[in-house]
């Protein structure tokens, strides 16, 4: 016996014993009762059938949309190592310049590929975004030596302390949207809002 492959067939059966029903039937109070209880499932059945149509329009949607940030970062990519050729081989660019422009595409490339999701981070990238970031701020700081604490709060924050080989102390935070602050005399400054640590860093 095969497979019945039509997802409506319960409701179609329905609605085919009422119209039989309703056409064997002699009694008017009965065939009204039947008539409503007719459109009732007929109302039914052609929502479902737009609801699954709604559905699977927006998940073809979402699809191609998905599938579209891929192919114009690809196109961005080929498109400049289209003009640097150009460039180099055809308008007399030196050296210097084409490994400019060469670096700065490089460095984009690089960029995309190291996005992570400072939502959940181990504590060894944490540690590194931390590092980067005081190390920017204090160029002769060696932060990749300092002792790291964190905790997480009531609130589903990531606190974390930084204690220097002084003592001293710095404090951050990650919240709930991953963005790293400062907290200095109980106020918070944004530091950044995603990962931006370098790949040769």
């Amino acid at each position: 016996m095969s497979k019945n492959t039509n997802p409506y067939w319960r409701e179609e059966s329905r609605i085919y014993r009422l119209k039989l029903d309703i056409a064997k039937t002699d009694n008017l109070e009965k065939k009204r009762r039947l008539q409503a209880l007719l459109e009732r499932e007929e109302m039914a059945l052609r929502q479902r059938k737009a609801a699954k149509m709604f559905h699977v329009t927006s998940t073809r949607r979402t699809s191609r949309k998905n599938s579209f940030f891929p192919f114009v970062i690809v196109s961005l990519i080929l498109l400049a190592g289209l003009f640097l050729f150009g460039r180099y081989f055809y308008l007399g660019t030196t050296n210097q310049e084409a490994e400019t422009v060469y670096q700065k595409i490089s460095t984009l490339v690089n960029r995309d590929k190291t996005q992570r999701d400072t939502k959940k981070l181990p504590k060894e990238q944490v540690i590194e975004w931390i590092s980067y970031h005081m190390s920017q701020a204090d160029p002769n700081s060696n932060p990749k030596s300092h002792r790291f604490e964190t905790i997480v709060n009531e609130v589903n924050e990531l606190e974390i302390t930084v204690y220097a080989a002084d003592g001293t102390a710095e404090k951050y935070l990650i919240d709930s949207n991953g963005h790293l602050y400062h907290v200095s005399t109980g106020e918070k400054v944004l530091v950044a809002d995603s990962w931006d640590v370098p790949v040769d860093y």
